[in-house]
């Protein structure tokens, strides 16, 4: 399932590279084949061959403290017992992913009623979500889709996943970058769907989603309150042009799965400026991380 949540960079990336391997748009079951022709595909194969090289100053250096909201693993209770729970998601199984983020997928999936060992339960920005193992596959999964999870006030495990604070200019640029990529995997995600398939209504609902989520992520960047350094006011030009451009991609896509088009209609050349807007606004960023 598609929602309105934030990814890594690298998770991102990885999400985005997944879309020209074969990852799926929606939670499936393993096995699961792709279904009639895919008009739109070569727009998500734009963004993610666009963004293979792009980088974020996101991550501390090895050894350090988290720098940027990093998660960060806590002590917890080395005495605990395992708790195994089984994946119960109304029969569409679960996709593995290596972050506590929808967009987040590993490839890979679980059926219903596999059943999971409990590794970490989730705090700060991964409440909501438990970290479980299965053999030698390890994912994050949400509460919602794990049947036998004690109550809150009795989970205790060796290790319980937290955010630590960090710079505040370079925080806010995270998320707003966070945001935008999370859009552009959605986008390149769709873009995979086939016009008039079962899934036309999902696509259609999402992608309006989608044009409001990047509408809203630009007027709130462009009414954020003015960075006390130039250099880390520079990099919201470049991401507000990149959430526009990805708002009109999902507009574009709307309009041609709704009239079921059969070619891309210049819709690669828009992805080429989203991806150019994301690159000059990662520079930016750079630049400001290093002030």
């Amino acid at each position: 399932m598609l929602t309105r949540t934030s990814v890594h960079r690298g998770v991102a990336i990885g999400l985005l590279l997944a879309v020209a391997l074969g990852a799926s748009a929606c939670e499936v079951a393993a096995g699961e084949t792709r279904r009639g022709p895919e008009p739109f595909r070569p727009v998500g194969d734009a963004i993610a061959a666009g963004l293979e090289d792009v980088t974020f100053p996101w991550s501390a250096a090895p050894g350090s403290a988290a720098a940027i909201g990093e998660i960060v693993q806590t002590a917890g209770d080395a005495t605990a017992e395992t708790v195994t729970v089984k994946i119960v998601a109304g029969g569409t199984g679960v996709s593995l992913r290596s972050d506590c983020t929808d967009g987040a997928r590993a490839g890979g999936a679980w059926v219903d009623n596999t059943s999971v060992d409990v590794t970490e339960y989730g705090s700060g920005r991964c409440q909501g979500w438990t970290r479980v193992t299965s053999g030698s596959q390890s994912s994050w999964v949400r509460d919602e889709y794990l049947q036998g999870l004690p109550a809150a006030e009795n989970r205790t495990t060796p290790g319980v996943f937290s955010t630590t604070p960090g710079d505040p200019a370079l925080s806010q640029l995270r998320e707003w970058t966070t945001a935008l990529m999370d859009g552009a995997g959605r986008v390149a995600l769709l873009s995979r769907h086939s016009p008039g398939s079962t899934q036309q209504e999902f696509t259609l609902k999402s992608l309006e989603e989608l044009q409001d989520d990047m509408r809203v992520l630009a007027t709130g960047i462009g009414a954020a309150a003015p960075a006390t350094n130039a250099a880390c006011a520079a990099p919201r030009r470049p991401t507000i042009e990149a959430a526009n451009t990805v708002g009109e991609l999902a507009k574009q896509l709307h309009t041609g799965f709704a009239q079921g088009a059969e070619r891309t209609s210049g819709l690669e050349s828009l992805a080429g400026q989203y991806v150019t807007s994301q690159k000059e606004a990662a520079r930016l960023i750079a630049e400001c991380s290093q002030r």
